[in-house]
């Protein structure tokens, strides 16, 4: 399913607790109870939670470095610019968005972008990063597994020859393996 007011995408093979599910969120970050966490995605499969939200799982004033951490990309399932996170901001939509979308019995796609800027935290100094667009897409090849491409481009307002860092960032979860 394509929510496209929100820009919430769910991707799932069947509705039962085993189900194969990917949640991508490409839309606007709202106004309330927001994270800097564009382009994430959320992973279950055959009834356990792969990737995950690490959300907000304190709001305890004196562990500010844990606000951090939930609150901007480094507690999603997302990518950093040179250590940068994306910022807290407020956003909304008043039109459908109008990403790629598409779902068939074998396969589903959406696409999203993020071509704001990358800024500076509690763990990481530096400047605003002006100069970085990311592109992600995901491919469902249904039911059994999801290609996520990250493509990270220029966008023309920083210093064309920089060298930068980016890391893509998988919340897994930790569990047993069995043979």
């Amino acid at each position: 399913r394509w929510f496209n007011w929100s820009g919430y995408c769910s991707m799932r093979d069947r509705y039962d607790t085993d189900a194969n599910y990917l949640f991508f969120d490409v839309g606007p970050c709202g106004t309330f109870h927001k994270n800097a966490n564009k382009l994430q995605i959320i992973v279950a499969s055959h009834g356990r939670t792969l990737l995950e939200d690490r959300g907000i799982h304190t709001y305890t004033p004196h562990k500010p470095e844990f606000i951090t951490y939930f609150d901007y990309c480094y507690g999603h399932s997302t990518v950093l610019v040179d250590g940068k996170s994306q910022p807290m901001r407020e956003e909304i939509t008043t039109t459908p968005l109008t990403n790629p979308w598409t779902s068939t019995a074998v396969l589903d796609y959406n696409a999203g972008e993020y071509s704001g800027d990358y800024h500076p935290t509690a763990y990481v100094a530096g400047e605003v990063d002006h100069g970085v667009r990311h592109h992600r897409s995901v491919v469902f090849v249904k039911p059994d597994y999801w290609i996520v491409t990250d493509r990270l481009l220029p966008t023309g307002k920083d210093e064309p020859d920089r060298t930068r860092t980016f890391e893509q960032l998988f919340q897994y979860i930790p569990c047993e393996m069995s043979e």
